[in-house]
């Protein structure tokens, strides 16, 4: 994964947005923090964890990239979902 600072030298948000893919991030650096709202990534609303499984969704979903990261992320066919999560797609839509 790609790092990105702000103009004002802050991490930057990463904006996902709606494919027809299953999104699988993986770091290796610490959690991952999350928002669905942009200006909720400065508040403590922005979830935390070290691996994030995205369903499909119709809205963009925002991630949080910090100064330094390492990691993966990886588009997934819906059809491979219950391989590789042992849940259909459908399970993981709107998450």
């Amino acid at each position: 994964m790609a790092a990105s600072l702000g103009r004002d030298g802050a991490p930057a948000l990463h904006r996902e947005l709606p494919s027809p893919y299953l999104t699988l991030i993986v770091s290796l650096d610490g959690p991952i923090a999350g928002v669905l709202i942009p200006e909720h990534a400065a508040g403590g609303d922005a979830w935390r964890t070290e691996i994030v499984v995205g369903g499909l969704h119709q809205h963009p979903a925002y991630v949080v990239q910090p100064k330094h990261e390492t990691g993966t992320h990886l588009a997934v066919h819906p059809l491979a979902a219950r391989a590789l999560f042992r849940l259909p797609a459908v399970e993981l839509t709107g998450r």
